[in-house]
């Protein structure tokens, strides 16, 4: 009911005339997973989600060889995963800490390009994380229904809450170990979650 929406992701390759390398870093431990010299004319690499820890926490970049040294190409960037609910057909992101005696539920305001909030803030932060968007997000409609439902039936809700409950139990954490954040839209929905269940 719950995986992940892509299993392989496709990478671009950054353009070059100089030899380019792929570099997949562990940042929990500043471990290299994968590093590869990619051939002349490929134009994308493909990174296996499966192949990585659950807490996804995890930078890849692109360095070009100039001379003898090698020279970060762009910014490295951040493995997010998606995942998707194939019964109710809605996306997540979730990362998950084997360790963690927490889970952060982030609920996002209401955004435009950016459907999941705080991904860049709480990325690094090392604890079990479960970031949501709300049902319109991905639709025409730009009408919020705060993680209620639209016309306030509160079937989103149902759909939400089973999401949390389902990933609250599969870490073995408390009602107490789930904190609910977020602005705006987001606030306010962590703030009825809260109280209500």
């Amino acid at each position: 009911m719950y995986k992940l929406k892509e299993q392989i992701i496709s990478i671009p390759i950054p353009v070059s005339i100089n030899v380019v390398k792929f570099t997949i870093l562990n940042n929990l431990n500043n471990e290299k997973v994968k590093q590869e010299i990619l051939e002349f004319g490929e134009n994308k690499v493909l990174i296996d989600l499966t192949e990585l820890e659950n807490h996804f926490n995890y930078y890849y970049f692109f360095e070009e060889k100039i001379g003898d040294n090698w020279e970060i190409k762009e910014k490295p960037k951040k493995i997010v995963p998606i995942f998707i609910d194939t019964v109710n057909k809605f996306e997540y992101s979730y990362q998950e800490y084997n360790k963690s005696k927490k889970m952060l539920v982030i609920f996002s305001s209401s955004t435009v390009k950016n459907r999941l909030n705080y991904i860049n803030t709480l990325y690094d932060y090392p604890t079990t994380k479960l970031f949501l968007s709300d049902e319109n997000d991905l639709g025409e409609d730009s009408t919020a229904s705060y993680y209620l439902g639209t016309f306030r039936k509160h079937d989103y809700e149902e759909k939400m809450l089973k999401l949390i409950e389902y990933y609250r139990a599969k870490n073995n954490l408390e009602k107490s170990d789930v904190i609910l954040i977020g602005s705006s839209k987001g606030g306010f929905s962590s703030i009825y979650y809260t109280f209500k269940y």
